[in-house]
C-alpha cells in the first residue's frame, strides 16, 4: 500500500498509512475465518517512508510497480516484525512525529537484513482512537528488551484542524475534522 502517489499529499502520506495500519489492525480483532472460526487472523505491517520510483510494467497485462530502497525497507519492517503489531522505520517514526497524537513504543535495535542495525518503533494507538486495539502494554512484558514507551507525538494539529500541506509553502492551510473522521 502507498500514499502519495499518484498524486503528492505532502507530509499527509505518514498519517494515512499510519491510520489505516490501525484500521487493519484493529478489524483483524474479531474477523473469523469462515471454515476455521476457532482460527484468529494474525498479521504484520511494516512502515517506511522515503523516495520510491513507480512505474507501468508490462505488455500483456500492464502492472503499476513501485521500486527503490523505500519499498525493501517497508518489507524489512513487516518481515521482521511481529503478530498484530506495526513496525515502523527511523524514517516513518521521524514523519509521523510531526503530527500531533500517535503512540510509539521504541522497539530497541534491531539487525535487519540488507540494512544492518537499526532503532525501529511500534505504532501502538493514535490520541481519540476508538476503535478497538491489542493491548500492547501486556504483549510487551514478553519483549526482549521490554520496548520504552515515548510520549504521544506533537505536531500539526490545532483545534481538531490537520494542517494542510501545501507543496509551494508548507503548512498553511487546514481543514477541518468532523467528529465521525477523528475515529478514523
Amino acid at each position: 500500500m502507498v500514499s502519495g502517489l499518484p498524486q503528492k499529499n505532502a507530509d499527509l502520506h505518514i498519517v494515512e498509512i499510519a491510520n489505516c495500519a490501525l484500521d487493519l489492525i484493529s478489524g483483524a480483532l474479531d474477523f473469523q475465518v469462515p471454515h476455521k472460526p476457532e482460527h484468529k487472523l494474525r498479521m504484520r505491517i511494516g512502515i517506511n517512508t522515503g523516495p520510491i520510483v513507480a512505474s507501468v510494467v508490462g505488455l500483456t497485462m500492464p502492472r503499476y510497480c513501485l521500486f527503490g530502497d523505500t519499498i525493501n525497507t517497508a518489507s524489512r519492517m513487516e518481515s521482521h516484525g511481529l503478530p498484530m503489531r506495526i513496525h515502523m522505520s527511523p524514517s516513518a517514526k521521524e514523519a509521523i512525529s510531526n503530527f500531533d497524537g500517535y503512540y510509539l513504543s521504541e522497539r530497541g535495535e534491531v539487525v535487519i537484513k540488507g540494512k544492518g542495525t537499526m532503532s525501529t518503533y511500534w505504532l501502538t494507538g493514535k490520541r481519540g482512537y476508538c476503535l478497538k486495539l491489542p493491548n500492547y502494554e501486556d504483549e510487551f512484558v514478553n519483549d526482549i528488551p521490554v520496548p520504552r514507551r515515548l510520549p504521544p507525538t506533537s505536531g500539526k494539529c490545532v483545534d481538531g484542524k490537520i494542517m494542510r500541506p501545501s507543496i509551494e509553502s508548507g503548512f498553511s492551510e487546514s481543514i477541518g475534522i468532523t467528529e465521525k473522521q477523528k475515529h478514523f
